[in-house]
């Protein structure tokens, strides 16, 4: 697959290329072949601020809305 470095660099135009803090998300879904799965590392040479990640288990977070909220998640899972 592809290899995409992520380095912050100065007057960046992508917010991947900052050491901004990214709220959860989803990259690339408007791809029409969207990738299956994505390996992050980080490799540091020095004293790095910024750059912490948050991981989110979007099947944990389903089984929890399905039984919490059946409802909602029947209404999610006809959605077209």
């Amino acid at each position: 697959g592809d290899v995409f470095h992520v380095q912050s660099k100065a007057g960046a135009e992508n917010i991947a290329y900052t050491n901004v803090a990214l709220p959860p998300h989803q990259d690339l879904t408007y791809y029409e072949s969207k990738p299956f799965l994505q390996l992050l590392h980080c490799v540091s040479t020095g004293t790095i601020i910024g750059g912490e990640s948050v991981l989110i288990d979007a099947m944990a977070a389903a089984e929890e809305l399905r039984v919490v909220a059946p409802d909602i998640f029947d209404i999610l899972c006809q959605a077209e």
